[in-house]
């Protein structure tokens, strides 16, 4: 019938065999798909692991980018920094720093030096640093 037909047809798109009556796959088949689908699965883990790496790295970055901006009372560095540093915190879902860090961003937007607001939400954001590796590590 014309709906064999269409599903032979998709699973020779797909690189798979049919098999005999057009729509039954062999056990070997099954095997073979349920392998390469494996595959797959751990090159999409890979991937998301090297991209969890990659943010973990850069958020570390951002942090020290951030202290030594602070530091100096320098504005828009620290900006900078505290703006990569949301991003980084909230892809890895560690909302006790984005947050944070996303209202430091604000307070620091377009200014060039550093407010006593901005350094009351810097303070918040430390604690939130604090509280993240307390869970995270116990220290």
């Amino acid at each position: 019938n014309y709906d064999d037909y269409l599903e032979k047809k998709r699973l020779e798109a797909a690189g798979e065999d049919a098999a005999q009556d057009g729509v039954t796959r062999t056990q070997q088949d099954k095997e073979k798909r349920r392998a390469r689908l494996q595959k797959e699965s751990a090159r999409a883990l890979k991937q998301k692991l090297q991209q969890t790496e990659a943010d973990i790295a850069r958020t570390e970055q951002a942090i020290a980018d951030l202290e030594a901006a602070m530091g100096r009372g320098d504005a828009r560095a620290a900006f900078m920094a505290a703006h990569t540093l949301r991003g980084a915190a909230m892809t890895l879902g560690v909302v006790p720093v984005g947050g944070p860090a996303m209202r430091l961003t604000e307070l620091l937007r377009g200014k060039d030096l550093v407010s006593e607001e901005a350094q009351k939400a810097y303070e918040e954001l430390k604690l939130g640093l604090v509280k993240v590796q307390f869970a995270a590590f116990g220290r």
